[in-house]
């Protein structure tokens, strides 16, 4: 269980690695999910990073550990906001977002957020906030 202060440092380390534009989303193979969520709201670089940046403490929901540690030993972190979101028809839908996230490091072994799922939640998973 982490505190109030411990997710609101964690979200400080996330902004500064999104404003240095040290961040990815992950697409392609088994990613599609983040793909759709893209297209069907027609979200660019620069709105996804705006939405990124509106993430709060109280929506964190869990710290994930990794189901294979000898390939990746960081947690992942989820979140769940809700963001008010146009979608292709121009209608403005209040949306809650499925974002998982994780901190590596890159190749020079500085910080790298990799925003690993963007998306809606699966309806079969119940989202559990911690500080709702």
């Amino acid at each position: 269980m982490y505190s109030q202060l411990e997710i609101e440092n964690l979200l400080k380390e996330i902004k500064k690695l999104i404003q240095c534009k040290r961040y990815r989303i992950s697409t392609g193979e088994n990613r599609e999910k983040n793909e759709e969520f893209i297209f069907e709201f027609d979200l660019n670089d620069e709105k996804i990073c705006e939405l990124l940046m509106q993430i709060e403490y109280s929506d964190f929901c869990e710290c994930l550990h990794p189901y294979d540690i000898s390939r990746n030993h960081e947690d992942y972190y989820l979140f769940a906001p809700e963001f008010s979101l146009s979608d292709l028809f121009g209608d403005v839908l209040q949306v809650v977002v499925y974002v998982k996230l994780i901190i590596k490091d890159d190749n020079r072994h500085q910080p790298f957020l990799v925003v690993v799922s963007f998306h809606r939640p699966d309806e079969s998973k119940v989202l559990n906030y911690q500080f709702k």
